[in-house]
């Protein structure tokens, strides 16, 4: 049960953390996937597709959180190529 009440706030604090990412200046978020982690949740995923005013195709981002022990999370969106988009607000 306390897993479970465990996943449910960082649910909620994951969509939190995700809705306040900037990822950047001129780039907006087309789709994203659904949340992903393994046990015991400490690393939250989800794949973010975004556009930018300068090219017509979507970039595939992987948007990461990090939730420490008594830490605030850590998010961070990287691409294929290591760079990494935006900063956490």
């Amino acid at each position: 049960m306390t897993a479970t009440l465990n996943n449910s706030a960082r649910h909620c604090e994951a969509d939190s953390i995700y809705q306040n990412y900037c990822f950047g200046d001129g780039v907006q978020v087309a789709d994203q996937d659904g949340w992903e982690y393994t046990t015991p949740g400490d690393v939250w995923t989800r794949k973010v597709y975004v556009e930018t005013e300068d090219s017509e195709a979507s970039q595939k981002l992987n948007f990461t959180i990090r939730f420490g022990t008594g830490d605030a999370p850590e998010a961070y969106a990287i691409d294929s190529k290591g760079n990494i988009w935006g900063t956490q607000e």
